[in-house]
């Protein structure tokens, strides 16, 4: 039976959908169209001639075929939910190339696959840091890999965004975080509240919007616009915050 429902904070709402214009122009426009010397397996480079915003190149990633857009400066690594794969998060990581993040999404959604995208980055475009975005089960490893990581390891994770996924965030030192689910999606939306509670405490880390769809499912329905125009904004203030240039 599902649990009480999550109510939507109004001031975070209206603060996404103000956003909403800029992630629908970007939707229209991209509508088109053995082991290393440290442990981490190799990884198989993109040819250089993809487009950013278009179709990705495959590359061996940890222990399967990744799609990778390439980019420079800022990158995103983008990991699954259960019932999904890599291809699914085309429309987004399409979206998200377009600001100019280089973007992989993973095949197999472990943390060591995470850890190999995250190398394979710094390998292959010189990239120094790193969102890592996890839906549902995709969170799971998201987590684990920022729980591992030393503060000297290259790339450096600088955002965490969790879309509906639960974990023991507690003690994470991220520089940023961003929780996302829906208030019909209450077990989900509890598990975005709570962890947004055990990390930055702000609430602007927490992102509720209506319906009951789940992670990536949301991307099917109208709230999927406001939850890409939150993680585009969220990305475009950690690249703004570190001097980078789009």
């Amino acid at each position: 039976m599902p649990g009480p429902s999550v109510k939507t904070n109004p001031i975070l709402f209206q603060t996404v959908v103000a956003s909403l214009l800029t992630a629908t122009l970007i939707l229209s426009a991209c509508s088109g169209g053995s082991d290393s010397d440290d442990g981490i397996p190799n990884a198989t480079p993109a040819t250089a001639t993809s487009s950013a915003a278009g179709a990705p190149e495959e590359a061996n990633i940890g222990t399967g075929s990744a799609l990778v857009w390439p980019g420079e400066g800022y990158s995103v690594v983008l990991v699954h939910g259960a019932i999904y794969d890599a291809a699914s998060w085309s429309d987004q990581a399409k979206a998200i190339a377009a600001h100019g993040f280089a973007v992989v999404a993973v095949e197999h959604a472990t943390a060591d696959d995470v850890r190999a995208a995250s190398d394979y980055l710094r390998r292959t475009f010189g990239i120094s840091h790193v969102a890592l975005v996890g839906a549902s089960a995709g969170a799971g490893p998201v987590i684990d890999v920022v729980r591992g990581r030393s503060p000297d390891e290259q790339p450096e994770v600088d955002l965490m965004i969790i879309l509906a996924g639960s974990g023991e965030v507690q003690g994470i030192a991220v520089p940023s975080v961003l929780f996302i689910a829906a208030d019909g999606d209450a077990g989900a939306a509890r598990a975005a509240e709570r962890m947004m509670s055990a990390t930055s405490g702000k609430t602007e880390d927490l992102v509720i919007v209506p319906g009951s769809a789940h992670a990536q499912a949301l991307f099917s329905e109208p709230e999927g616009e406001v939850v890409l125009a939150a993680i585009l904004n969220r990305l475009d203030a950690r690249r703004a915050a570190l001097g980078m240039e789009p």
